[in-house]
């Protein structure tokens, strides 16, 4: 059987009801839950710049390492050069050797160069590395703060918001299909989450634009769904949702946690 228009505005009205409960939970949360979805993407962010830097900084000293291996083999180079020194028959031998060595201690002050560059390379990312763990660290004993606050929250709230659920989906699968989708739209648009109010003072609930006297004897009437020309909620006689709100009976979790 066709619900009239009267069943399904009490049905939504019944919806909007428990939304709004709903809302009281997550307004309860605050933005903790944006401060700890930042936490955990600034942290990830500094675990990638440490991982970068530590990167870096054991390539720079496998580099070290094979530069001090290099010099060791020049070095062992210039113990051979001198002892064939002291065989040489002839000048030009001698002088060939002699810019043998020359060459081995060139090459021996290029590399210590460049190991005493990657060494204070490594100094700086060192630096580097030590601030970029303490932020981490800082936003660590943060994270733990704003996740502990947050669970608290959820605790004290999980129960009713779990009936609250249980009881929408309930009173969802009795509102006409199109009407529920067009609730869904309205409510996500409208930011305090108000998809169906009702007119107060000859005006909507929602944006406060006035409403013509026609309009709230057709509202009244329950003869067709009236929705607001100014802000598009759909506009209700108080009487439904008091009817709703006697009908349901609805714990505010707010004033447990508060009282």
């Amino acid at each position: 059987m066709e619900q009239s228009i009267k069943e399904k505005l009490e049905a939504l009205v019944e919806l909007q009801v428990v939304d709004n409960y709903l809302n009281k939970i997550i307004q309860l949360r605050g933005n903790l839950p944006f401060e700890v979805q930042d936490l955990e993407d600034i942290i990830l962010s500094l675990d990638l710049k440490i991982q970068e830097i530590q990167t870096k900084m054991d390539a720079n000293k496998k580099n070290i390492s094979s530069l001090k291996i290099a010099i060791k083999e020049q070095e062992d180079l210039l113990k051979k050069y001198d002892e064939q020194q002291m065989q040489v028959k002839n000048n030009r031998e001698f002088e060939a050797i002699t810019k043998e060595i020359e060459l081995a201690n060139l090459e021996i002050q290029a590399y210590k160069r460049k190991i005493a560059m990657a060494e204070k390379q490594n100094a700086e990312w060192k630096e580097l590395l030590e601030i970029n763990e303490e932020k981490k660290a800082s936003k660590l004993a943060d994270l733990e703060i704003k996740q502990k606050e947050l669970e608290e929250i959820k605790s004290k709230t999980n129960k009713e918001e779990k009936n609250l659920n249980a009881i929408k989906e309930k009173i969802a699968a009795n509102v006409d299909k199109r009407l529920l989708s067009s609730y869904e739209r309205i409510k996500r648009n409208m930011r305090n989450g108000l998809a169906v109010v009702s007119v107060e003072r000859e005006a909507c609930g929602g944006c406060f634009a006035v409403v013509p006297p026609q309009r709230i004897n057709e509202i009244k009437q329950f003869k067709k769904i009236i929705v607001c020309e100014n802000c598009g909620r759909i506009l209700v006689d108080q009487e439904l949702i008091d009817n709703a709100k006697r009908k349901l009976n609805l714990t505010d979790i707010t004033e447990q946690l508060y009282s």
